[in-house]
């Protein structure tokens, strides 16, 4: 299926990992481009597959990756928009190294019945009240560090939010452990307010990380 949760960083890409992908993967992506006369700016997120005989090459996709980043994103510290700018002006070099939180993220999608197959849409959502997304940079609020990325949804003639999706919503923990993170919002989940007819979401995600 399209992916059904992410967390970020994955213990499988250690240092040696990431050496090993940016020497047989990403410089010999970049030197496709450059050989072929393509001065491309813009993103590249190859979605990589790790085996027995090394890192391969699933897809390539000329997109942010969608559960992916939106796990990435909560960790991301710098501002998101002077690098999509630098990227865009081909200035990246001036604006350095990215800045990123510490702690540790586990994001888990909502989908609809059915999906990655046939699935219903407009199914009415409840419990959006339940989260507080004022709050997700107030140490002492519960909600903190929780986030909530709507992915399949619209709103239906009478402003009431429905389902547009098979991937419906991505709800985010960042905490100091995978562990953590995946403990809140595993609870988070289980408070059972946010909630739409035929809501699924797999259980194990992150889980190879606390085994």
């Amino acid at each position: 299926t399209g992916g059904m949760g992410a967390y970020s960083p994955p213990a499988l890409m250690d240092a040696a990992m990431r050496e090993r992908v940016q020497k047989e993967i990403l410089e010999p992506t970049l030197q496709g481009l450059i050989s072929e006369g393509i001065d491309y700016r813009g993103i590249i997120y190859p979605g990589l597959m790790l085996t027995k005989a090394g890192p391969k090459v699933l897809e390539y996709n000329c997109r942010f990756g969608d559960p992916e980043t939106q796990s990435l994103m909560p960790r991301f510290q710098s501002d998101i928009l002077e690098w999509l700018e630098a990227v865009a002006q081909g200035r990246l070099k001036a604006v350095g190294q990215p800045l990123w939180d510490k702690r540790v993220s586990v994001g888990v999608v909502l989908a609809s019945d059915g999906y990655p197959g046939a699935y219903q849409r407009g199914q009415i959502v409840s419990g959006l009240e339940s989260f507080d997304l004022g709050a997700n940079l107030e140490p002492k609020s519960e909600d903190s560090g929780i986030f909530l990325f709507h992915a399949g949804t619209t709103l239906d003639e009478k402003r009431r939010v429905i389902t547009n999706g098979g991937r419906v919503f991505n709800v985010i923990a960042i905490d100091e452990s995978i562990a953590a993170a995946r403990e809140r919002v595993y609870n988070k989940l289980s408070q059972n307010s946010l909630s739409f007819e035929g809501m699924f979401y797999r259980r194990d995600i992150a889980g190879r990380e606390v085994l």
